[in-house]
Order: C-alpha cells, then sequence, then structure tokens
C-alpha cells in the first residue's frame, strides 16, 4: 500500500514540476520515499507497545 501511495505521489509531483513549483514536488517525493523506508525499517523489530499502537491506528 505504501509503493501505491508512493506512486501517486510522484505523479502529483510530476504534475507540479510542470508548474514550478519545485520545492513542494521535491517534499512529496521525498515523503513517499519516506513511508516505505520507515515500514522497512521497522518490520526488522518490534515491541509490544508498537504492536498494540498500529492495532489500534488501523483500527480507526
Amino acid at each position: 500500500m505504501a509503493i501505491e501511495i508512493a506512486n501517486e505521489l510522484f505523479d502529483v509531483a510530476d504534475d507540479l514540476e510542470q508548474k514550478r513549483l519545485y520545492r513542494f514536488a521535491e517534499q512529496l517525493r521525498g515523503s513517499g520515499m519516506s513511508m516505505s523506508n520507515n515500514i522497512a525499517e521497522g518490520s526488522g523489530s518490534s515491541s509490544k507497545n508498537e504492536e498494540e499502537f498500529v492495532e489500534r491506528a488501523v483500527l480507526f
């Protein structure tokens, strides 16, 4: 899911660059990459508190 969202953000960023909104486009690309990187980094380690947080976040 994070990759799909990142792809959408990259598409929006491409449109913004055509409108010369380079800094905003750069921020969108960075956030898209950050999501999947954070998920990958967190998948290797977890604690009971993190698992409970994720379960609650998904429910809302």
